[in-house]
């Protein structure tokens, strides 16, 4: 148990209240393509089903460091191994996302909109403009950028109820309510819509890393 590897194991083991989540979102967008295709909805748009997916890393990376990190440290894990496993619990889970994502994207997504049953997808891989650069690139596009919000999530949700926490929760909306509004469109457009593919994604890489690597203060801190 006092192992990374050991702890990134029960993280994805008991990952319960993510995968419910997803699971639920992705039978809910399937039951939608079922209606869709019964009442023959030619006009109409869904959101791809793949997309309920990215739930799945992105609510891990609120529920881990809120509901297992007191049940890790009360099973002798140390804080430095918690911190390690959270960010490999995390990979697998966007692997699967992305990809998931992808395979649906090519085969039901597609097929239902080619049957007439449907008029197209509202799919984020379009949205973004990461489907325009081939599948396999959007694959590592995506997923670089769920890597990105995982870190960000992650760490936010580890610093709430801080007082550094207040504070960047303050910097945050002084930030989207002022000109310095300036510096998150360029965030913004340097880790998702940059026009280079591999400046877009190391970005993410970078960014995330940082903004991970800040999760350390706050767990050296937590009380159990």
């Amino acid at each position: 148990m006092k192992t990374t590897l050991g702890m990134a194991k029960v993280n994805l083991r008991h990952a319960r209240m993510p995968q419910l989540t997803a699971g639920i979102g992705f039978a809910i967008g399937i039951l939608t393509y079922a209606i869709s295709f019964l009442i023959d909805n030619s006009n109409g748009q869904n959101l791809a089903v793949g997309n309920c997916l990215f739930l799945l890393p992105l609510c891990m990376a609120i529920f881990i460091p809120t509901a297992h990190f007191t049940k890790l440290m009360n099973l002798g894990g140390r804080r430095k191994e918690f911190f390690k496993s959270a960010i490999f619990s995390y990979i697998p889970a966007i692997v699967i996302a992305a990809a998931v994502s992808i395979i649906t994207r090519l085969t039901i997504d597609k097929a239902i909109v080619l049957s007439g049953k449907l008029s197209d997808t509202v799919d984020l891989l379009d949205v973004l403009g990461f489907a325009s650069h081939g599948s396999l690139s959007a694959f590592f596009q995506i997923s670089a950028v769920l890597f990105l919000f995982c870190c960000i999530l992650h760490t936010m949700t580890l610093i709430q109820g801080k007082w550094y926490g207040w504070i960047v929760d303050i910097f945050i909306i002084v930030m989207i309510f002022s000109p310095l509004n300036a510096a998150l469109v360029w965030f913004f457009n340097m880790v998702i819509f940059h026009n280079i593919i591999l400046v877009q994604i190391i970005s993410c890489l970078l960014f995330g890393s940082v903004i991970y690597a800040l999760s350390f203060i706050p767990i050296q801190n937590k009380p159990i």
